[in-house]
């Protein structure tokens, strides 16, 4: 699942957060770490890639905060 969410976005995605991610058509994105916890995010604003672009911001700054990237490094910022 890591690899499978955001459309194009998909390779970005698990770079910045280290974390798998389900991405709603246009709604919201719903991503975590199983067993341990789960974060949901709702913005309707979408970016090129057709995801929910404030959202990803939102959980890329909490993944950040939280230090718990699967990979390792802090979340990269966002390309615009």
């Amino acid at each position: 699942m890591i690899m499978a969410s955001f459309y194009d976005g998909a390779g970005r995605w698990p770079w910045r957060t280290g974390l798998p991610a389900k991405i709603g058509v246009s709604v919201g994105i719903m991503t975590g770490m199983p067993s341990q916890y789960l974060i949901v995010g709702l913005s309707p604003p979408l970016d090129k890639a057709g995801n929910c672009d404030q959202a990803a911001r939102a959980i890329e700054y909490m993944a950040d905060s939280l230090g718990v990237n699967a990979f390792g490094h802090p979340a990269q910022p966002a390309a615009k």
